[in-house]
């Protein structure tokens, strides 16, 4: 059994956080975040089976959370990793993962150029009669 090891993780937040707070008055976000493993299929690539996470988020750094991420934003998660075992509703030996996040960042998405226009500015840099500075 894994006791606690740290992890780093980017997937997508599978809700929007919770905001909470302990008994001495420490804020504390939760969240889910899903990893899914990119899996070759023949020529293709597709999304594998994913491993979900329950991630926490506390004091300052949880307020800043649970107020800007959201529920499907690509998010990196730099943490401590502790897994633990419970038993399921129907009696099943089930496995959680739980981070407790020391860092928190949203992934911005890359944005789409159409493959015609990469390839006119691809085109005009070959052409270009400028050295390359190095």
């Amino acid at each position: 059994m894994l006791n606690s090891a740290t992890i780093t993780i980017v997937g997508n937040a599978t809700e929007d956080p919770s905001l909470g707070f302990s008994k001495t008055g420490d804020a504390v976000a939760s969240f889910g975040v899903a990893v899914n493993e990119r899996v070759r299929d023949g020529d293709e690539w597709r999304d594998g089976t994913p491993t979900y996470y329950n991630v926490s988020v506390w004091k300052r750094d949880g307020e800043a959370v649970a107020e800007h991420v959201r529920k499907g934003q690509r998010l990196i998660v730099v943490g401590r990793l502790k897994q633990s075992t419970y038993t399921g509703r129907n009696g099943d030996a089930r496995v959680s993962l739980e981070v407790t996040a020391d860092v928190v960042g949203i992934v911005p998405r890359p944005a789409k150029m159409p493959v015609e226009t990469a390839s006119a500015e691809a085109e005009a840099w070959e052409q270009s009669p400028e050295p390359i500075p190095f």
